[in-house]
């Protein structure tokens, strides 16, 4: 019997010394991150690291990790680990859900092929499904029914992502949810006292963030828009030409102002079709509350600002003062 309880002890104390093995032994020796799926199980989740070379054995990985309840709120997303980690230490970063969260900055005027070039470099999306949800959508937030094709109101703001937990249809609507937030709710009495479309003030809006160089111009620019709407002049706006063009840089040539584009606001009377850029707030509140001017024409003085113009004879001589033609 003292052989028998002897092998049991020396059996049991074996098992512990591997189950500390397992547990406290650094098994990999450099960074690595795994991005843990939505909805996944506790097997697919041990898979995950064993072929990543995280954790070395499943079972006790999976024996422990049921034991202090790891995988009941598994939370999804990217996970890095540090070099020389134990499946202890593997196990308490899943508890605690601590995921890499990437800080992403949305700059006003950036047209939707500029966010998802940045979201497709943070490798936050696939850049075709991207593409594919922002020129044919059908997203409701809230009652409001979103345009199904969505430049104009992927929200300029910082928000906050993760790998695997925000898929392209979460990122959009979280850009949206903001635009509603910002837009929609503060501002829906207003634009429908304006007597314009929500889509017409987006519109004009981005047409408004792509001219303005210093803020206190936008609602003088906009002032100059509506003037030239009511009076049906074409608004002439170097901004839709090049985004017709897809031409952002240099200077506009007189074979490139008759380019043939619905965009084009120097062949065509009116807003363009959609808006040619995702607008901030500040030129959204300036489509809405436009400066209540005389002129009908501006022109860049090179400095940020524009001169701006009552007649078409003023207007040429400011072309020829500050642009030389």
């Amino acid at each position: 019997m003292k052989k028998v309880s002897y092998i049991v002890i020396c059996g049991l104390v074996v098992l512990a010394l591997l189950n500390l093995f397992f547990l406290f032994y650094p098994f990999q020796n450099q960074s690595k991150s795994v991005i843990i799926p939505p909805h996944s199980n506790s097997i697919q989740v041990a898979s995950i690291l064993k072929d990543n070379g995280i954790i070395k054995n499943k079972f006790y990985f999976l024996i422990i990790g049921q034991i202090f309840k790891v995988f009941y709120n598994l939370r999804a997303g990217e996970y890095n680990f540090d070099p020389r980690v134990s499946t202890w230490m593997v196990l308490g970063k899943l508890a605690r859900g601590e995921i890499t969260i990437y800080r992403i900055t949305i700059p006003e005027g950036w047209t939707a092929l500029d966010i998802g070039n940045l979201l497709a470099r943070a490798e936050l999306i696939d850049l075709k499904k991207f593409f594919n949800l922002v020129n044919d959508a059908n997203f409701i937030i809230g009652s409001y029914r979103f345009p199904k094709k969505l430049q104009g109101y992927l929200f300029p703001d910082t928000y906050y992502f993760m790998k695997g937990a925000n898929s392209e249809n979460a990122i959009i609507e979280q850009m949206l949810s903001r635009f509603k937030k910002k837009v929609i709710d503060a501002y829906g009495e207003e634009i429908k006292a304006k007597g314009y479309s929500l889509e017409k003030i987006v519109t004009l809006a981005s047409l408004i963030e792509k001219e303005a160089i210093v803020g206190f111009e936008r609602p003088v620019i906009a002032g100059v828009f509506y003037n030239r709407l009511k009076k049906k002049i074409r608004l002439q706006c170097d901004p839709t030409v090049r985004y017709a063009l897809g031409k952002f840089d240099g200077k506009l040539t007189t074979e490139d102002l008759n380019v043939k584009s619905p965009f084009n606001t120097y062949i065509h009377t009116g807003l363009p079709p959609q808006p040619i850029c995702n607008p901030g707030i500040a030129s959204i509140k300036s489509a809405l509350q436009p400066l209540d001017v005389d002129y009908l024409y501006f022109v860049s003085k090179n400095d940020g600002t524009h001169h701006f113009a009552k007649s078409y004879e003023e207007h040429k001589q400011a072309k020829k003062k500050y642009q030389g033609n």
